[in-house]
């Protein structure tokens, strides 16, 4: 019988206009810096929600400035993989095979979804709206996105 993988999400606002984002699954672990010139983390939950709902394949950037992070979730039946990407310019055009591999795992779809959602309310319950905004500058805390995912059931 094969063990189940622990995983966790966090996230928090490391100063004006950026964040960092951990992904834990079973033992390995990857920190990402994102910054606001995307809406990361209405991106991310807008992606997972959308696999949750039965979506195959979503991709999501992050920008760090001077480079991003590609994040690429595939969904099979009960699977989510994981695949990070790291890329040098800002937007990844082109080739998506060019981006350096910084990530790439399989875990549990609802766990997945789970650990996400649990970890962006957590998140929030923290900080609240009001200083979101304050600090991540650019966009109001993603409620409607974050209701979604709780809302949906891989």
């Amino acid at each position: 019988m094969t063990r189940q993988k622990e995983i966790a999400f966090t996230y928090r606002l490391t100063g004006a206009g950026w964040a960092e984002a951990d992904i834990t699954v079973g033992d390995q672990h990857i920190s990402l810096l994102i910054s606001y010139l995307s809406d990361g983390l209405r991106d991310l939950l807008l992606a997972v929600s959308a696999l949750a709902n039965g979506a195959g394949e979503v991709f999501v950037v992050w920008a760090e400035e001077p480079g991003c992070h590609e994040l690429q979730l595939t969904a099979t039946s009960s699977v989510c993989h994981l695949r990070i990407r790291y890329f040098p310019d800002l937007w990844p055009h082109g080739d998506r095979e060019s981006g350096a591999i910084r990530f790439d795992i399989d875990c549990g779809l609802r766990d997945f979804c789970r650990a996400v959602a649990t970890g962006v309310r957590a998140f929030f319950d923290d900080i609240g709206a009001e200083a979101y905004a304050e600090q991540w500058n650019m966009h109001p805390f993603p409620a409607d996105a974050l209701t979604r995912l709780e809302q949906s059931q891989p």
